[in-house]
C-alpha cells in the first residue's frame, strides 16, 4: 500500500527503474498507488530526468473494478506520452475528475489535496495535455543530471505545517533537517515567541 512507503521501497524502485533503462525500453510505465505517488515521482526525477527514456507513473483515483476509476485512462495517456516525441524526463499522466488529463513533470506535481481526487502542477501549468488521443507538450520539462540516489532510511527530518498557536515544543537536536510548510500565500507566523525560540535554538546548533 502506497501509505505504507518507506525510503527501502523507494530505493527498490529506483533499482527496479535503473535495470528497465538498462535494458533499452522506449518508455517506462511506474504503477503505484495515489497517497505517496508524488513522493516516488519525484525521486524517480532526482535520479532519472535526464535519462534517455520517458519514465511515466500512474495511478488510479478509485479501484480499475470501478466505473468511477481513472486508472485506464492514466495508463493509456502515459503510453500516448512515450509513444510521442518526449524522449526524457520523468512524468505523472492524471486524469482529473473534472475531465481534464494532465501530464505533469514530476518536479511540478502538486501533492492531492485533503478533498479533491484531482491533481495539478505549480501555476497550473502541467507539462502537457492529453486529448483526443494526442500529447499536445505545454511547458519545457526541467532536466537534472543523473544521480546515483540512495535514499536513508533514517533521516530523522521534522516536517511542520504551519498551525495557529502551536507552541514548537520541539528540539531540533534531534533531526538532521526541519521542514517548514508555511500557509498557502507562503508565510509563517513571526509574531509567536515560541517560534522564535524555536529558530534561535536550530540556528545555535554546531
Amino acid at each position: 500500500l502506497s501509505e505504507n512507503l518507506s525510503a527501502k521501497n523507494i530505493n527498490m524502485l529506483i533499482s527496479a527503474i535503473e535495470q528497465g533503462l538498462s535494458d533499452s525500453y522506449d518508455g517506462i510505465i511506474v504503477t503505484h498507488g495515489t497517497d505517496t505517488l508524488h513522493f516516488s515521482a519525484a525521486a524517480a526525477h532526482l535520479a532519472f530526468s535526464s535519462a534517455n527514456t520517458p519514465i511515466v507513473f500512474v495511478s488510479a483515483n478509485f479501484p480499475l473494478k470501478d466505473e468511477r476509476s481513472n486508472g485506464f485512462d492514466n495508463f493509456e495517456g502515459a503510453v500516448a506520452l512515450i509513444k510521442s516525441v518526449v524522449k526524457n524526463g520523468v512524468y505523472i499522466s492524471y486524469k482529473n475528475p473534472e475531465g481534464e488529463h494532465f501530464i505533469h513533470s514530476a518536479d511540478k506535481a502538486l501533492s492531492f489535496s485533503e478533498s479533491l481526487d484531482s491533481i495539478y502542477s505549480v501555476n497550473r501549468k502541467p507539462f502537457a495535455v492529453y486529448k483526443d488521443k494526442k500529447i499536445t507538450v505545454l511547458e519545457e520539462a526541467s532536466v537534472l543530471p543523473c544521480v546515483k540516489a540512495v535514499f536513508c532510511e533514517k533521516p530523522k527530518i521534522l516536517t511542520l505545517s504551519a498551525m495557529p498557536e502551536d507552541d514548537f515544543c520541539y528540539n531540533p537536536e534531534d533531526y538532521n533537517a526541519v521542514i517548514l510548510r508555511p500557509y498557502h500565500s507562503g508565510t509563517l507566523n513571526t509574531e509567536n515567541k515560541a517560534f522564535k525560540a524555536f529558530l534561535d535554538k536550530a540556528k545555535n546548533i554546531p
